[in-house]
C-alpha cells in the first residue's frame, strides 16, 4: 500500500507540472502571438505613413 500511495503523489505532481507547463505555453503563444500582431500593425502603420509623406505634393 504505501508504494501505491508514493507512486500516486508522483502522478499527482506529474499532472500538476504537465498543467503548469501547458498554462505557461499557452502564455507564452499568446503573447507572442499579440507581439506579432502588434507589430504587423506597426509595420502598416508605417507604411501607409510612409507612402503619404512621400507623395509628391500637387
Amino acid at each position: 500500500a504505501p508504494t501505491m500511495m508514493g507512486s500516486n503523489k508522483t502522478a499527482i505532481k506529474a499532472k500538476r507540472s504537465i498543467k503548469n507547463f501547458l498554462s505557461e505555453a499557452l502564455v507564452f503563444e499568446t503573447t507572442t502571438r499579440t507581439a506579432m500582431n502588434i507589430i504587423r500593425k506597426t509595420i502598416t502603420v508605417a507604411k501607409i505613413n510612409h507612402n503619404t509623406n512621400s507623395k509628391p505634393p500637387i
